[in-house]
C-alpha cells in the first residue's frame, strides 16, 4: 500500500479535539481535500508545527 496518513490531537482541561486523514488533507471546514495539492488550511498547520519545531521541516 502507498499513501500518507496523518493525525492530530489537541487537548487541554476543557477541550479534546482529534482529527485524522488518509491520502487526503483537510480543508478549512474539515471536509477532505480531494486534490493532490495541500489545502491552504493544511499548509498553515504544517507551518505552525514547523514553527514549534524551531524552523525544522515537518513534511
Amino acid at each position: 500500500m502507498n499513501g500518507t496518513q496523518w493525525s492530530l490531537r489537541l487537548k487541554d482541561r476543557h477541550v479534546d479535539v482529534q482529527a485524522s486523514g488518509s491520502n487526503s488533507d483537510p480543508l478549512a471546514d474539515g471536509r477532505p481535500n480531494d486534490t493532490p495539492e495541500f489545502s491552504a488550511a493544511f499548509e498553515a498547520y504544517l507551518k505552525g508545527v514547523e514553527a514549534l519545531l524551531g524552523g525544522r521541516t515537518f513534511r
